[in-house]
């Protein structure tokens, strides 16, 4: 109401002749604010539940990146552990070759958990 009439005030030039401009002007201008704020209130209530969804989308990329992080650091370890199964067992030139691998991939994750 307080909106409606310092608006109505305000368009009515607020002199002494303005009180009929005044009732008239809020008459019309309660109703429309009321649309507004309604419109105000459906968009906010909208933006809250996009910003939930998103949020919640975020969480699960997150925990995808850890477990897809989870899983390379255990493959990292599999291929050192052939590598070096591989250079005991004499074949050192392919052992020499997946530990080079493994430190490649070591050297990736290690770029991609500084970001």
């Amino acid at each position: 109401e307080r909106c409606t009439a310092e608006f109505c005030h305000t368009q009515c030039n607020g002199g002494a002749s303005a009180n009929g401009c005044e009732k008239v002007c809020s008459k019309h201008a309660a109703a429309l604010f009321q649309s507004f704020d309604e419109q105000h209130s459906a968009e906010t209530a909208r933006l809250k539940a996009v910003v939930k969804e998103a949020a919640g989308e975020q969480v699960a990329a997150l925990a995808d990146l850890a477990a897809a992080h989870n899983r390379m650091t255990a493959l990292n370890r599999r291929i050192a552990a052939r590598a070096e199964q591989e250079m005991r067992s004499g074949d050192s030139a392919r052992g020499r070759a997946d530990m080079a691998k493994a430190k490649q991939l070591e050297n990736l994750q290690g770029e991609i958990s500084k970001h």
